[in-house]
């Protein structure tokens, strides 16, 4: 299956291989040999069971011969997929120390596959001769996508280095990366360098290598320096990699090789190198090999020199130097002989050379030791390279089995250095006690001292002996109190790599007096009716006391403590300053007039009381039946002269000179009866904090007399013609009566004694005000007008009472003069009723309403037209000490009977030019009339819409238009009336 699957894949796709290169990983020389276990995580070769299926674990048995000591053991572990990095051996975990990977890019995506690597010497040296059982290998998931193209594989591998006395002596070479062929890719050539080959026999090369099928070894060809290596049966020629173990001789390690040649004819003595070549495929099919690792095991006797710089010697304030070093011929498999050339330089200068003086055998070394100068321009930290078995052009001159470790470098420091910059004398202030002493930090010379130089020691000392000898050094310079002023102090310069390399240098500590800045007096400024809390200050008032008599110093201030330490923005004008802030510290630094940088600082504070009266109540008003005296609370003053402000007191004063001086105020303020009418009161607030800042103010106290009220009479008045025991009154009527000619009045009326006594929602229209109950008090408030609490309430009621409305039974009935309107005399109902003498008609109205309130009149009652018929018409009667009434009749018309004439003229002359009867239009408004001539022709038709008959007639298709001539004529009257019949008669027309 697998077989004609990568036919068709390889001849259909490219691919692009990126891996890892083979190169030399570990050397072993001596009698070393190796073996190797492994184990596979397929249960069948991936290209003929077709399971996507994988272990995760595995295990194979290790033995080992009682001769054979375990140098070295490496574990491998690879797969299909990105790689699972973290793995058990025997429930051990282990991480990859190192990883491996190869990518495989087709058309259809992107294939990767990996290997890791793990150093396990010290689990095989201790277990020894076991099973070794490797677990949570977790690819199940990640071969998925590799199935389909049979590359899904995963599998371990533990390489063991081993050294056995009975072997000769080898060079076994451990070279490892992750390389391989494929379809599209069918040649490798791996380089294998480093070799050393003194002796061909049993020489042998041994291969880890992943994916290879026994099924499809198609022209899969192993070369050693071009020629074909094969193990038959186990490694056929032209299927190398095939599933085998030639350690086991297990042909069953599905896609993973673990297998060794012997390559004693493949290889010739003195070479250093090794070319592998394999091939894969016919152009069409082919396996995919991923080669691991190459080990290859050769006799080899040859030394391997390794130089060793053991101590530096050096000289104070010298450029020579003793260099003790060591040259070994250790894991070698031959003696080093003498003279091999040893060369030192200095940043690639030569400064010394020897040789080595006796042969060094195997795992031997030589020690020696050399004087050299170092250069001028040698640094104080110097670096010295020391070269074993090389010439002075570079080249190697006894044979060796590694080339790379001939070089070995030493850095070492020289104990040249100097005084870089002379110490400073340090100069510090006294404590304002001044006695002459305080506290130093010496450290300050330290890097003037030192400068750039390195790997010196600075210590400071009390005197010069001390420091010579190194002894009792100061334990803190950096906080160094000074015994005496002035005091010289030593410093001295010593190598860290040599105590006897020191050089001594010393400065002088001198203690400046310090003045002492005295406190000075809190000032205090008041602030009247304002609340900014600012004043001016003359800050100078307190330098008498600050500076107290002390000489050679100078005073400064300053509006903050920062301020004046760093000596900015002194306050320009301390004779005139306005603070800032409320309360606020002012800082004050007295500083030695030669030494400012000596100060002592205080502070004071200014403090500004702000005070302001709030608005107080100025007139007391309080009532007196003489208006003369009373007891008033002048404490309702209190909060509002106050106004929130806080440490503030407050007394009252019969007198302004009182208040001035705080003396004899008024004792209870809260019941104070007045002296005088009117009366002055003066207030005065002070600050509790500053009784220097107050204010005082002044109101009055009035009495005034309360008025007497006269008893006011009942008010009445008619209802109208709706009875609803609602009337308007005029309350102005009882004014005079309640004022009783008291003067400095002022009368309101309420509806209620609450509003009364409150004076609230007084009557507004008292002229023509609206009762609201049938009866109703109303209350009058008599104030004083200067001060209206000063009143007396009285009160009198509000009386409706009821008014007569009745029908007459009356009515007058003229003829309808049209449209069922007549003109009446309606002064004539006055004929039918009957009135006392006491009464009177004030008028006639067309509603009871209009006569209930004697509106819209009728103006013309003896020629009154009616609007309606019939239609109610009301008279107001007035009586003396009653109330009015009101007496309806009714007014209607009727059709009277029609006057026709006998005859008219229609000649024109504006008399009877028509046949007028009288009382029929607009009367009968429904009547038909019909004239005929003597014939009983049909000659003229009317109605209410037609216009009266002139002599033409109106009917007829020929005489329509056409006068008709004198005669007489017959009339039909219909008028449409129940009351009356048909009319029938002759009329004459007279032309």
């Amino acid at each position: 299956m697998k077989k004609n699957y990568l036919t068709l894949f390889f001849l259909c796709f490219s691919s692009i291989v990126i891996s890892q290169d083979i190169e030399l990983y570990q050397q072993f020389n001596g009698q070393y040999d190796y073996t190797a276990i492994g184990a596979t995580l397929n249960s069948c070769e991936n290209n003929i069971c077709g399971i996507c299926e994988i272990e995760d674990s595995a295990t194979a048995n290790l033995t080992m011969q009682a001769s054979q000591t375990v140098v070295a053991a490496y574990l491998y572990w690879a797969g299909s997929g990105s790689g699972d990095f973290e793995v058990e051996l025997n429930n051990q975990p282990i991480s990859a120390e190192r990883s491996f990977s190869r990518f495989l890019s087709f058309n259809s995506g992107e294939f990767e596959f990996f290997s890791a690597f793990a150093d396990i010497t010290t689990i095989i040296q201790n277990t020894g001769n076991a099973n070794y059982t490797v677990s949570e290998i977790d690819l199940q998931n990640a071969i998925i996508p590799y199935c389909n193209n049979a590359t899904n594989f995963g599998g371990w591998a533990i390489i063991v280095i081993y050294e056995d006395n009975s072997l000769p002596l080898n060079q076994l070479s451990i070279f490892d990366g992750l390389q391989g062929v494929s379809v599209d890719q069918p040649n490798l050539t791996i380089q294998l360098n480093n070799l050393s080959v003194i002796d061909n026999n049993d020489a042998k090369i041994g291969f880890l290598a992943w994916e290879g099928d026994s099924s499809l070894g198609i022209e899969e060809n192993l070369f050693v320096n071009g020629n074909e290596i094969s193990n038959p049966p186990l490694n056929p020629a032209g299927n190398a990699f095939n599933g085998t173990n030639s350690f086991t001789n297990s042909s069953e390690l599905y896609n993973m090789d673990l297998d060794f040649y012997n390559i004693e004819n493949n290889i010739n003595i003195g070479d250093t190198q090794a070319t592998i070549q394999l091939h894969t495929g016919n152009g069409f099919s082919g396996d995919l090999i991923l080669i691991n690792n190459v080990i290859t095991v050769l006799n080899s006797i040859l030394p391997d020199p390794s130089p060793e710089i053991n101590t530096i010697n050096t000289t104070c304030f010298s450029s020579e130097v003793t260099i003790n070093y060591t040259v070994n011929n250790v894991n070698c498999t031959g003696v080093l002989p003498p003279n091999t050339p040893i060369l030192f330089y200095v940043e690639g200068e030569l400064i010394g050379q020897t040789q080595t003086q006796n042969e060094i055998p195997i795992d031997g070394s030589e020690s020696g030791s050399l004087t050299v100068n170092l250069p001028v321009n040698a640094s104080t930290e110097t670096e010295i390279t020391m070269i074993v078995n090389n010439d002075l052009n570079g080249d190697i001159v006894v044979p060796e089995i590694n080339e790379d470790n001939n070089e070995t470098s030493s850095t070492f420091f020289l104990p040249v250095f100097e005084i870089a910059i002379e110490p400073n004398d340090l100069e510090a202030c006294d404590e304002t006690d001044n006695n002459d002493i305080t506290f130093f930090d010496l450290t300050q010379n330290s890097a003037l001292i030192t400068g750039n130089q390195t790997n010196l020691e600075v210590n400071y000392f009390e005197n010069e002996t001390l420091a010579e000898s190194n002894l009792s050094f100061i334990d803190d310079p950096s906080n160094y109190p000074n015994a005496e002023n002035p005091q010289e102090i030593f410093v001295r310069l010593t190598s860290e790599f040599d105590d006897d390399c020191y050089l001594v240098d010393s400065f002088m500590l001198i203690v400046n007096e310090t003045p002492l800045a005295n406190q000075g007096d809190n000032l205090t400024a008041c602030e009247y009716n304002a609340e900014t809390g600012t004043a001016f200050f003359d800050l100078t008032e307190n330098n008498d006391l600050i500076v107290d008599g002390q000489s050679n110093t100078e005073l400064n201030i300053y509006s903050s403590e920062e301020n004046a330490i760093n000596n900015e923005d002194e306050i320009q004008n301390p004779t005139n300053y306005q603070n800032i802030e409320n309360p606020q510290n002012i800082y004050v630094k007295l500083s030695n007039a030669d030494h400012p940088e000596c100060y002592s600082i205080s502070t004071f504070q200014l403090q500004v009381t702000s005070i302001s009266m709030g608005e107080i109540i100025t007139e007391f008003k309080e009532c007196d039946p003489d208006g003369e005296k009373a007891f008033f609370d002048l404490t309702q003053n209190t909060s509002l002269a106050i106004d929130g402000q806080e440490n503030i007191s407050i007394h009252y004063f019969e007198t302004e000179t009182q208040a001035e001086n705080n003396v004899s105020w008024i004792d209870d303020p809260e019941d104070y009866e007045n002296i005088a009418n009117p009366q002055q009161v003066f207030v005065r607030i002070s600050s509790t904090e500053n009784e220097d800042c107050y204010l005082i103010d002044s109101f009055l106290l009035s009495v005034y007399a309360i008025p007497v009220t006269g008893e006011p009479d009942d008010l009445t008045s008619c209802d109208d013609y709706t009875n609803d025991e609602i009337a308007t009154f005029n309350l102005t009527e009882n004014d005079n009566t309640i004022i009783a000619n008291q003067n400095n009045t002022i009368l309101n009326y309420y509806l209620t004694e609450e509003d009364a006594l409150n004076n609230e929602n007084e009557i507004i229209n008292i002229t023509n005000y609206t009762n609201t109950s049938n009866p109703q008090t109303i209350y009058a408030r008599l104030s004083n007008s200067s001060y209206q609490e000063c009143y007396t309430l009285t009160n009198f009621q509000l009386n409706v009472l009821p008014v007569t409305s009745q029908n007459s039974n009356e009515s007058l009935l003229l003829c309808d003069l049209g449209f069922n309107q007549a003109y009446f005399d309606i002064t004539e109902i006055e004929n039918q009723i009957n009135l006392t003498s006491s009464q009177t008609i004030e008028g006639y109205y067309l509603s009871e309403e209009d006569a209930s309130f004697q509106q819209n009149p009728i103006n013309s009652p003896e020629y009154y037209r009616n609007t309606a018929a019939p239609q109610t018409i009301y008279m107001r009667i007035e009586e003396d000490g009653k109330c009015y009434q009101i007496l309806s009749f009714s007014i209607s018309v009727e059709n009277c009977p029609p006057i026709i004439p006998d005859g008219y003229s229609p000649n024109g002359d504006g008399m009877n030019d028509t046949f007028e009867i009288k009382g029929l239009y607009d009367i009968f408004e429904n009547f038909e009339l019909k004239i005929f001539n003597r014939y009983g022709t049909l000659i003229y038709q009317g109605n209410n819409n037609t216009p009266e008959w002139d002599g033409t007639s109106t009917e007829g298709i020929n005489n329509v238009g056409s006068q008709l001539p004198s005669g007489t004529y017959f009339y039909i009257l219909n008028l449409n009336d129940a009351n009356y019949n048909l009319y029938r008669g002759w009329v004459y027309l007279n032309r």
